[in-house]
């Protein structure tokens, strides 16, 4: 059978699908620079298209393309030797996440003075909607900064040595850039007990029982450092007025790339 102008139509319908597939693939070579990064173009193309074979976009949109990538490259028989990819890709998502999440506004530290010391147990604390925390067994933070484009010491020049210790950390856009970073496994936690609704007071306790060493004071500083708390309610306190400083418009594009 052919179309209109001589071609036939399964030939027209291979340049299209071959048309799909390239931009596809240009989606997810965007969406996840490090892995493409680590395990070269070519192989990238070939994990890409397999990929693509399995799981073609599910909506009009391409913002989020690429959600079951990490598991794919776990399962990925020639990827079986790069364990760490599918938590790379992971963080890589969090950052597109954190970067089209909802804005909002960022409390500061002069909060705390606003409450009363016995109302602080109780208290519940609103997490920043861009906040998106990942834990994994790879250092996958130091594996994400030592491959970014001009970073000084990247993989090629300095490789990071496997084993290692595993990495816990956050992607947050506070204001106008995505904040990515390792953090302590006692911020880790209480971070994620306050995610989950928990009080100030199970948080702090979670913190605490993950490390040894935990500092509140200091947990607590780091954050609003960071701008992940958004508001602080509970029994005996006001709202607090006190805010950091405005977050308008998404910020630059992502040059890369969890819990939600």
């Amino acid at each position: 059978m052919s179309a209109p102008g001589g071609a036939p139509l399964e030939q027209r319908f291979a340049v299209y699908r071959n048309n799909v597939y390239h931009s596809l693939t240009e989606a997810l070579s965007a969406a996840f620079p490090i892995i493409r990064r680590l395990v070269g173009d070519e192989f990238f193309k070939i994990t890409a298209r397999t990929f693509l074979d399995r799981q073609l976009p599910g909506r009009a949109t391409l913002i989020g393309y690429g959600e079951g990538f990490p598991e794919f490259l776990e399962s990925f028989p020639p990827a079986q030797n790069l364990a760490y990819l599918g938590d790379v890709a992971r963080l890589e998502l969090a950052y597109l996440s954190a970067y089209h999440a909802a804005d909002a506004q960022a409390l500061n530290g002069e909060v705390f003075a606003q409450i009363p010391p016995e109302a602080l147990e109780t208290a519940r604390i609103t997490l920043h909607p861009a906040l998106r925390l990942l834990t994994s067994p790879y250092p996958v933070f130091d594996i994400w900064q030592t491959n970014q484009d001009g970073q000084e010491g990247a993989a090629a020049d300095k490789p990071i040595k496997l084993p290692h210790a595993g990495q816990c950390g956050l992607c947050a856009r506070p204001r106008l850039a995505v904040i990515q970073t390792a953090l302590p496994e006692g911020d880790y936690a209480f971070l994620c007990a306050l995610k989950d609704g928990g009080t100030l007071g199970e948080a702090a306790e979670s913190g605490g029982q993950t490390q040894e060493d935990f500092d509140l004071t200091g947990a607590l500083a780091r954050a609003f450092q960071l701008g992940l708390f958004t508001a602080i309610e509970g029994p005996g306190i006001e709202r607090p007025d006190v805010a950091g400083p405005g977050i308008k418009g998404p910020g630059t594009a992502p040059s890369s790339s969890a819990k939600d």
